[in-house]
């Protein structure tokens, strides 16, 4: 099984809101690590979540951060993302177990880094059926 995280930047490739994952140009997305280019960059990160009710039935969360030089640009990306994930998308990601995104947030503005490009945050829990093989 892959980390939430991981499953859902592969969604977000496969539904044209981000770039290719793990690619180099056009709003790549990565997992765990932000690299120091391309400047417009999202990635994903696993963040924990509540103890599913049920045995098989989990809820990890997930941040999905957005970093581009253009404040407007960053924004803009991080709506595309929010709503390909929301409304919650059942079934979302074959093989994933996967059942929908529901947000924990809106989209955030937090601050610029080092290189004064825009950061944005999204943050969503995740409703997974850890029994489905992956």
């Amino acid at each position: 099984m892959r980390s939430p995280a991981h499953d859902t930047a592969l969604f977000l490739a496969a539904q044209g809101a981000t770039g290719a994952f793990g690619g180099a140009e056009g709003w790549p997305v990565y997992v765990g690590r932000e690299p120091l280019q391309p400047v417009d960059v999202v990635t994903c990160y696993d963040t924990g979540g509540e103890p599913g009710l049920l045995v098989d039935l989990r809820c990890p969360r997930v941040q999905v951060r957005v970093r581009s030089a253009s404040y407007d640009a960053a924004w803009q990306r991080a709506a595309a993302i929010y709503k390909a994930l929301v409304p919650p998308v059942v079934l979302a990601v074959p093989g994933a177990a996967i059942l929908g995104w529901m947000p924990s947030s809106e989209i955030a503005f937090i601050g610029r880094d080092d290189e004064d490009r825009a950061l944005f945050t999204l943050n969503f829990e995740i409703l997974r059926d850890s029994a489905q093989p992956a």
